[in-house]
């Protein structure tokens, strides 16, 4: 019966879902991203419901956010608008779920800040609250302003474009399509209008700037960002390290407390010294399990659906 859930469509549907709220899926955030009103929270949902359903290892997954780019490598600007015209000219939205990458987190209004992206990452990614250490060391937790301050810079680079990057390509493009001089609220309009019609118009485009200086990961090594061509490279590689103190953790945790209705981290998004899980070798096996599975979704699932911890009955005991 486990086994054959797993393989159901609900599956992937209340999976897609859950992992939308802890990425924090929001149309009203995202009105930037996409001449289409409403179009943005669906094809974020439909490409994570993508990759549940064909049990894309987690990490994975995640990179496809984290490290996420609008442009293929070597594409120009206005093959970038003529591709993204043809997704958004299918309903379906199937093509957009089969991109390599999900650019709209880092689309969102809320998250345009270094600060406002490193609690979010550390929200989503890791399950971690950082947001009380951007103005000072909590007595009770771990990390300090000095360390949200270095984590913080490994976002400054992640860039949106609004009209692209390439601004002779896109004035091309507005003059051939008859919008010289339109702005705001009504050109958007028009770019909506002019797609449903088969026409390829510009599209925001977000890109990672080069990067200067150094920045700390969360509790580790300090780096040097101009090694790196995306800042948010090495981020993701420590992310899926086997030695990451967060990543897997999180996401067992969270899953337990989907069945449990408690975490053994509780609440399930406060990993921190001064909260303790539980059960320590539980969320220990649960991770260690988790990341030598190749961060297989479906092998935290079908491990705790089969423990005698959630095959006891529900009724009480004498």
């Amino acid at each position: 019966k486990i086994d054959q859930l797993l393989e159901s469509p609900e599956y992937a549907a209340w999976w897609a879902t859950r992992l939308c709220d802890y990425t924090g899926n929001n149309g009203d955030q995202l009105n930037n991203i996409i001449p289409i009103r409403g179009r943005a929270g669906l094809d974020w949902y439909r490409w994570i419901y993508h990759r549940v359903e064909k049990n894309v290892p987690y990490d994975e997954l995640v990179a496809g956010i984290v490290t996420a780019v609008s442009r293929d490598e070597g594409q120009s600007y206005r093959e970038y608008c003529e591709a993204m015209a043809k997704i958004y000219q299918d309903e379906s939205g199937d093509r957009f779920a089969e991109q390599d990458g999900m650019p709209h987190y880092w689309a969102r209004r809320d998250l345009r800040q270094p600060p406002e992206r490193a609690i979010a990452f550390a929200y989503s990614f890791m399950g971690v609250r950082i947001q009380c250490a951007q103005c000072h060391k909590h007595p009770f937790d771990q990390w300090s302003k000095n360390d949200f301050e270095e984590f913080s810079k490994f976002f400054a680079s992640v860039q949106l474009a609004r009209n692209g990057r390439d601004r002779n390509e896109y004035n091309k493009l507005i003059q051939e399509l008859g919008l010289k001089g339109e702005k705001g609220g009504q050109l958007r309009r028009k770019f909506g209008d002019l797609l449903k019609e088969g026409k390829a118009v510009p599209f925001p485009e977000l890109y990672p700037r080069p990067a200067k200086g150094t920045a700390r990961l969360l509790g580790d090594e300090t780096l040097d960002l101009s090694e790196f061509d995306d800042p948010r490279q090495p981020l993701m590689d420590w992310l899926r390290s086997p030695d990451n103190r967060f990543f897997a953790r999180a996401f067992v945790n969270r899953i337990w407390a989907n069945y449990f209705n408690v975490g053994i981290v509780e609440p399930p998004d406060d990993l921190s010294l001064a909260n303790p899980p539980s059960n320590a070798a539980l969320l220990d096996y649960l991770a260690k399990g988790f990341v030598e599975s190749g961060f297989d979704m479906k092998w935290v699932h079908r491990t705790i659906a089969n423990s005698r911890t959630y095959q006891l009955s529900w009724k009480t005991n004498e």
